[in-house]
């Protein structure tokens, strides 16, 4: 058999195995409650804080100040619910008895029952500057319009030496933003699981001696690709899995047009990254799997991975939702360990172009034949060994990965 179909076997094997594993199930199911979950909490959990509706009662005096009063709550971005009694001693029962917020005694006087609410306070009297406005407008003759021209402020015109940045010219820049931010941390989280799904089952295969019926049938670096392919499409499995229930849940409620395109095109580019980034670390925590014996001590082995991956997730999450196109930004996009964690984000952020796009795939690429080759040597050389070794040992001690 050549190796291509070595390799599919493998995969084929690895996937079989973990699909029906109550673990993975559980974990998939996991990821679409946390997308849909965390979608209806973005759209609930506001309204739970939502301030109630103004309680306002209206005497005799005053009933006919309710829709000037009503005009005034909307122009606060708050809600007056109004109850007009037949006389100042029923209303003022109401407020004692708790039914009310306040009660509008006269069109200038407010009375609360303890400690009086400013917001409420400001409708009012937007109210009834608005109300005698047009009274003392028609005293003198004038139209309303004319009154308010009078008064209205006086408009200056400003312009700027230097265009305004993207955030101030680009409604979608927001938007943009939060999925890079959120492309972040959904990588590093996916990177880490996954990661260390090839670091546990190369120790597992290790320690129980598993690894040496495959190899009888299969050269290392067989095995290595097809376990780590096979553990990669099982987790982009996962992943779309909870895109797919994330983007049915907002299109649910809002339409088609509850995801931008600034949000799609953010998205797009965190899938391919993703599994770049995947392919990237998993032959690295797969070759350093197989340099140690013991699942105690596989936290040292992967210590050096840890670096260029938080410190690409720290700088994709905090530095460059704001400045894209900075000098680090530009830098660290580049370099195919944090490409992966850095490159999303710069685009959901409006930055990058798609020159420099192409560029960074191509160098990670690149990089990823070199781990590929790299991690079958580690791997063939130290997947045999029963005690833990170092990588340059394990490299040299490595069988020829051709076979």
């Amino acid at each position: 058999m050549n190796s291509w179909r070595q390799i599919r076997l493998v995969a084929g094997r690895e996937i079989s195995t973990r699909i029906r594993s109550r673990a993975y199930q559980i974990s998939t199911l996991a990821i679409i409650a946390l997308a849909v979950g965390g979608l209806l909490a973005a759209k609930i959990v506001p309204d739970l804080f939502e301030p109630d509706p103004f309680r306002l009662g209206l005497t005799p005096a005053t009933d006919s100040q309710g829709p000037g009063l009503l005009q005034s709550a909307q122009a606060f971005d708050r809600e007056l619910d109004l109850y007009t009694y037949d006389s100042e001693a029923a209303a003022r029962d109401a407020l004692d008895a708790g039914e009310l917020d306040s009660v509008l005694v006269a069109p200038d006087q407010l009375l609360f029952e303890d400690q009086a609410d400013t917001t409420l306070e400001s409708i009012v009297r937007q109210s009834l500057f608005a109300s005698r406005l047009e009274e003392r407008a028609s005293a003198l003759g004038l139209t309303l319009e004319e009154a308010q021209s009078l008064i209205a402020p006086v408009e200056v015109e400003t312009d700027t030496v230097q265009a305004p940045s993207s955030d101030e010219t680009n409604p979608d820049a927001e938007v943009g933003q939060g999925v890079g931010v959120l492309s972040a941390i959904v990588l590093l989280m996916a990177i880490s699981f996954y990661g260390q799904w090839v670091l546990v089952g190369v120790i597992e295969e290790k320690s129980n001696r598993v690894v040496e019926v495959l190899l009888a049938a299969v050269a290392p670096w067989e095995l290595l690709v097809g376990k780590v392919v096979g553990i990669l499409l099982l987790g982009l499995l996962q992943l779309m899995a909870g895109v797919v229930a994330f983007a049915a849940t907002a299109i649910a409620f809002e339409g088609f047009d509850a995801i931008p395109d600034v949000a799609l095109a953010g998205l797009g580019m965190a899938v391919i990254w993703l599994a770049v980034g995947l392919l990237l670390y998993n032959f690295l925590y797969a070759a350093a799997g197989a340099t140690v014996n013991r699942p105690e001590e596989a936290t040292s082995a992967t210590i050096p991975l840890l670096l260029p991956l938080m410190g690409g997730y720290f700088v994709g999450l905090i530095y460059i939702p704001g400045h894209p196109d900075s000098m680090l930004a530009r830098v660290l996009s580049m370099f195919p360990l944090t490409a992966p964690l850095t490159m999303p984000s710069r685009i959901a952020s409006g930055g990058g172009s798609p020159i420099e796009v192409v560029i960074a795939l191509a160098l990670a690429l690149l990089t990823l034949a070199g781990i590929i080759w790299l991690a079958a040597r580690v791997y063939s050389g130290g997947i045999l060994q029963s005690s833990k070794v170092g990588f340059l040992t394990a490299f040299r001690r490595a069988r020829d990965v051709r076979r």
